[in-house]
């Protein structure tokens, strides 16, 4: 006889509330993996019969909706406690209340004052995350119960199928109880989604609030929401400092963005700052603080510059390094040439006759012509243009531009009007050489006067972008010019930051990268280049359009992924690996260049050695004001005498994209840091070591071998593998032999000079083994002077960190008369890089 509804529905309340049981018990073990715990199996000391019809029952009580008053007090041995109700019913009802308490908060915050209430708007765009974060592990454990019930009732009803025919009421009834399971299964999914969409907002929202608050130099969120913080971030610093109701561009802010730069994607122009952005922490940060206190020689106004070669991330760089520097208050783009046609037009033909007539020198026109751009974009919050009628110039037309001191002095005074308190101006000029086009003197003394206008005042800073150096002279000692140039290092897009925007189920998965095992990070390091190589082929504005092969190849990676049961983490990079790997064999049709060339542009150039006239205009300005060849070209450039592809320099660029093809079947053996070093040696006639001393090179020839082998399980006791008078003078040996495991105790060795051995450990791409590794490598070296390994031989072993913190970067430590250890660290691990160096850039900080 059946139960009265009153009984039944009771029934269904009490299983509801064992079901939120279960529920709040799985939340906690799926906030551990979503911290990079891993995965936490569901614990199955719960029944699968009983768990999954609570959770069948659970769920149709949810449609069902509350009991009325009469069916809940139909029977009074079934009541339960009123206090423990009241608990159950407010913990049901606690993630929706509040959820719209937190966003009630973020909403209210959004309307106080910025800089009073700047930490209440912190704490409730962080309350809403924390809402959204416990939504997510909610709707995550609603999915995995879902499919776990979906599979007992599967195999259930398998079950009974196979056993006999006179279930078949039985068989019935799994089968609905399948088809309802199958449904909640989807809706189970659907909520996932809307969970997921929701942490990303919140968080974008939380991490673009932090970084404005995190004060004099901002830190850029970390992770892969932090993609849009550039646009929320300058919203802020204009509504605290720039925003000016005397000045028409600084009025409001639509005004102030529509002269700020802007990119083509997919036939449509759209502002820079709302792109998305990958930049690394550490280099956005660090161009911020070069662009307040611009290194240079004293005595001589120093114009900065970045230069490389279009679309490549130059532009996009510059105001992200502005909003990390608090010492800044204004950021003012003037842009001479593409940006949509929102730009400053240089001189025509009758503008420069017109100049000519009224007798005015090249520099005075110069600080006209920025005069007149600078007037007309702040007064009338729009560009120069020369058409229909020319816009500048004016000063000249009306006879002011007399005096290029009164010049000066009106573009001073009008910038100290806009000037935040005490703050400075960075000025950003885009395109610069297109002031007045030409290498010819007059053009040159032009856009040399406009710069020199804006540098001249102390509280204006200001940043050249093109796709070669400026017309100025190097700051070096040589040059007795008051101007000079210098080149910076900016921000590319980091691969990492780059994946997991774009593939955010890598987390949620596999936890974090930098907690895997040593060999599958060899192996995600390797997929990272593929990545930064793909960037670099297609550019930076490859993030940005849905046709791009990148953001297909992401797609397809996270399809993948979704589909079927998680893959084990190799599995997983496997499948990365053979996703990016075949941009190794792109053509991009790249002019060959002279050996001797390409080995000073790999050592990389100094600013102050380079060409005058255009030589190389795909050259990238990285750190140490030097410049290099692009990466993707230094990969596939090709020498003009194809005779001479044996030497040594090619054949280790040749080894080193040959490791990354076979990366995900050989991660033991090599690795990019390691196939950088070798190649950046092949092209270095010297190294600077922490000492100060230096090592003469002159490598002819390389050779794969192996120096040292293992006499303990541990690893802890090595015995030399081949003699060392062996080894020949000129010849380059690296750990390059297919094995079971990587060659101990160095990656890289040769010798400097007749009984003098160096040996070079590449592997340290983490700050905090830096002193662990040293320490290992000493008891190591020790053991083996021990033995007498090294008897009459001097010995110099070096660990490769660029990494490794400055505390680490130390003179030699001597072991014995003959044998010292150094650690490789900072800048000048940057050094010997050269153009090598754009790797470290795209891998993560730590890993």
């Amino acid at each position: 006889m059946s139960r009265p509804p009153a009984t039944s529905r009771k029934l269904r309340r009490v299983l509801v509330l064992l079901a939120l049981f279960l529920v709040c018990e799985r939340a906690s073990q799926t906030a551990r993996a979503l911290l990079g715990a891993g995965a936490v199996p569901f614990s199955r000391s719960v029944p699968p019969g009983t768990w999954a019809r609570n959770f069948l029952v659970a769920r149709r009580a949810k449609a069902d909706g509350p009991l009325d008053r009469g069916e809940a007090e139909g029977n009074e041995d079934d009541k339960a406690p009123k206090g423990k109700d009241d608990v159950e019913e407010a913990k049901a009802s606690f993630d929706q209340g509040s959820r719209n308490k937190a966003v009630d908060e973020a909403a209210s915050a959004q309307t106080a004052d910025p800089v009073e209430d700047a930490k209440q708007d912190l704490d409730a765009a962080k309350r809403q995350r924390d809402v959204a974060l416990r939504g997510l592990e909610t709707a995550q454990s609603g999915l995995e119960t879902a499919q776990d019930l979906t599979a007992y009732l599967q195999k259930q009803l398998l079950e009974l199928e196979d056993s006999s025919s006179e279930k078949a009421d039985e068989i019935e009834t799994k089968k609905k109880e399948l088809k309802v399971a199958k449904e909640e299964l989807t809706e189970a999914k659907k909520e996932l989604k809307v969970a997921k969409e929701e942490l990303t907002e919140a968080e974008q929202k939380y991490e673009a609030k932090a970084s404005i608050q995190a004060g004099r130099v901002q830190a850029l969120p970390a992770g892969s929401s932090a993609a849009f913080w550039v646009k929320d971030a300058l919203k802020s610093k204009f509504d605290d400092d720039m925003q000016n109701g005397n000045i028409c561009m600084l009025q409001n802010w639509d005004t102030y963005k529509s002269t700020l730069p802007v990119r083509e994607v997919d036939n449509k122009a759209l502002p820079l700052f709302e792109l998305l952005y990958f930049g690394k922490e550490a280099d956005v940060q660090t161009l911020g603080s070069l662009l307040a206190n611009v290194p240079g020689t004293t005595g001589r106004l120093v114009a900065p510059y970045l230069t490389a070669p279009g679309a490549y991330g130059k532009t996009s760089s510059v105001l992200p390094a502005f909003l990390t520097n608090d010492d800044f208050g204004l950021y003012l783009y003037m842009s001479f040439y593409n940006n949509a046609e929102q730009r400053h037009a240089g001189p025509s033909l009758p503008m420069i006759e017109k100049m000519h007539r009224k007798m005015t020198d090249p520099e005075t026109a110069g600080v006209a012509f920025m005069w007149d751009c600078l007037k007309t974009q702040l007064e009338n919050g729009r560009y120069v243009r020369n058409y229909p009628l020319p816009e500048w110039f004016t000063s000249i037309a009306d006879g002011t531009a007399v005096d290029i001191d009164k010049l000066r002095a009106r573009i001073k005074n009008s910038l100290d009007e806009i000037r935040p308190g005490q703050k400075l101006v960075l000025i950003h000029l885009d395109e610069h050489k297109k002031m007045w086009e030409g290498e010819y003197t007059r053009a040159i003394q032009f856009r040399r006067a406009a710069v020199q206008a804006l540098l001249s005042i102390d509280f204006v800073r200001v940043i050249l972008t093109f796709t070669e150096p400026p017309s100025l002279p190097p700051d070096d000692a040589r040059n007795t010019s008051a101007l000079a140039r210098v080149a910076l290092p900016f921000a590319r897009a980091a691969a990492d930051k780059v994946v997991l925007h774009f593939c955010p189920d890598i987390l949620g998965m596999y936890g974090k990268p930098a907690d895997w095992k040593a060999s599958e990070q060899r192996v995600w390091a390797c997929c990272l280049l593929w990545v930064s190589l793909c960037i670099d082929a297609e550019s930076p504005t490859a993030l940005h359009r849905q046709d791009s092969q990148l953001r297909q190849r992401f797609s397809s990676l996270t399809t993948w992924l979704q589909k079927g049961a998680k893959k084990q983490t190799s599995q997983f990079l496997a499948k990365f690996g053979e996703t990016f790997q075949d941009v190794i064999t792109w053509d991009k049709g790249q002019d060959p260049l002279d050996t001797e060339m390409v080995r000073k542009l790999v050592a990389g150039i100094k600013d102050a050695d380079a060409p005058q006239k255009e030589v190389m205009p795909t050259l990238v300005s990285v750190s140490g004001q030097h410049l290099c060849l692009p990466l993707f070209r230094l990969l596939y450039i090709q020498p003009l005498n194809p005779t001479e592809l044996s030497s040594c320099f090619w054949e280790s660029r040749d080894v080193f994209i040959r490791d990354m093809r076979n990366a995900p079947a050989k991660v033991l053996v090599g690795s990019p840091l390691e196939r950088a070093v070798l190649c950046a040696l092949t092209c270095r006639d010297s190294l600077r070591l922490p000492n100060g001393s230096s090592i003469m090179l002159s490598f002819q020839q390389l050779e794969a071998g192996r120096l040292f082998k293992k006499v303990s399980a541990t690893g802890s006791e090595l015995q030399l593998d081949t003699a060392l008078e062996s080894l020949t003078r000129h010849t380059l040996y690296y750990d390059g032999l297919d094995g079971t495991e990587g060659h101990p105790l160095a990656d890289i060795w040769f010798c400097a000079a007749p009984k003098r051995l160096v040996l070079l450990d590449c592997g340290g791409t983490k700050k905090k083994k830096a002193s662990k590794k040293m320490s290992a490598k000493k008891r190591q070296i020790s053991q083996l002077v021990d033995n007498g390994c090294f008897s009459g031989w001097k010995v110099t072993v070096l660990l490769f960190i660029p990494a490794a913190p400055s505390e680490t970067k130390t003179s030699s430590t001597s072991l014995s008369d003959d044998v010292d250890i150094a650690i490789v660290a900072g800048s000048l691990a940057t050094e010997w890089l050269g153009s090598w160096s754009q790797l470290w850039q795209y891998f993560p900080d730590d890993g």
